[in-house]
């Protein structure tokens, strides 16, 4: 089957509240590591209190439940999540508005939190409260259960879709007028046709009176 034209790929649009929640994971990891290498003991005792820690969180540190989604422990680990948020977020923002993407994320971003606090507790699947973790990957699959049950809004037609079933009605009406012919030619042909009709009608129902002559025998 032979191509209808080039094939162009494009990224999706970089924005909104998308794009400050890129920009804020990639500021703050690259702000870490820069701590880290000047004062390293310093940057450790500030993770320690931001990282989620859900023994730390039932003691009072309740921010822990929504800085720990700023955090990333590794180049990897910022590269694909940053990706994900972007792809997805552009996906979503466009149709929900920017409020709608932020409410979702961070909502997610807690409750993730709370849930997986709440089972670090009962110790099921090897899970602990004194073990941190770190990560933006809660509020990522938020976004992406959203974007896989939510349905868009109809796409509105384009003016050139308009303009060009716009210019194939005109198209079809002219085509229209010109195969048939105008009212008073067809008034015309059958006037014409009617009195054709009526004459040979006449002549042939007319009776052709021949005399005749009688014959007489003259005896």
């Amino acid at each position: 089957m032979p191509r209808s034209g080039p094939i162009s790929l494009s990224l999706p649009a970089f924005s909104g509240v998308t794009r400050k929640l890129i920009l804020a994971n990639v500021a703050t990891f690259f702000a870490i590591l820069l701590l880290r290498w000047l004062t390293p003991h310093l940057a450790d005792l500030l993770l320690s209190h931001l990282w989620l820690e859900p023994r730390a969180v039932a003691h009072g540190e309740l921010w822990q439940l929504f800085t720990y989604s700023f955090l990333e422990q590794g180049i990897l680990a910022i590269l694909f999540g940053m990706l994900t948020l972007w792809f997805t977020g552009s996906l979503l923002e466009p149709s929900f508005g920017s409020r709608w993407l932020a409410e979702l994320y961070f909502s997610s971003v807690i409750g993730g939190a709370i849930i997986a606090s709440a089972i670090s507790f009962t110790h099921i699947f090897g899970l602990r409260p004194d073990i941190a973790t770190a990560g933006c990957w809660s509020g990522i699959f938020g976004l992406l259960a959203a974007s896989s049950t939510s349905n868009s809004p109809p796409v509105a037609a384009s003016p050139s879709d308009s303009a060009s079933a716009t210019s194939a009605s005109a198209t079809a009406t002219t085509a229209g007028s010109a195969a048939a012919p105008p009212a008073s030619s067809r008034s015309t042909c059958a006037n014409k046709t009617a009195k054709s009709t009526s004459t040979k009608t006449a002549a042939t129902s007319t009776p052709t009176n021949s005399a005749k002559t009688p014959t007489t025998n003259a005896g």
